[in-house]
């Protein structure tokens, strides 16, 4: 057996390997978005939600509303700027979803602690 079948042997595992955690990604990404997509009044702003989530998880230098818009194909960031500011929808229901599936994704076998958002009191000494 040669160098090179013992790599390309390789790269193909590595390949398959990839091709999997992608495919597992997609899945776990489209059952996140399944359970959002309930928790917004217009599909607009649902279709804004993936963008944005979707322009997150990319490999841009700077990640904002602008960037994210021109990697999106969007004229304007006008679209995103709305969803942060000004889009309806309800944030414990969208929280309560997630929590299921990500449950759902990552299994039960381990502990998962959802901690709310609280404000920190600062003391001085």
């Amino acid at each position: 057996m040669s160098v090179f079948s013992v790599v390309r042997q390789e790269n193909q595992t590595a390949a398959a390997q990839s091709s999997k955690i992608i495919a597992a990604h997609e899945e776990a990404s489209h059952r996140v978005f399944s359970a959002l997509s309930s928790q917004f009044g217009r599909p607009e702003a649902f279709w804004n939600v993936q963008t944005y989530t979707k322009g997150l998880m990319t490999e841009l230098a700077s990640k904002n509303t602008w960037t994210i818009s021109e990697w999106a194909g969007h004229p304007t960031p006008d679209r995103l700027q709305y969803l942060l500011e000004r889009a309806r929808w309800d944030e414990a229901s969208a929280r309560e979803a997630l929590g299921k599936v990500t449950i759902d994704v990552l299994g039960t076998g381990g502990i998962l602690v959802f901690r709310p958002r609280t404000p920190r009191t600062v003391r001085n000494p």
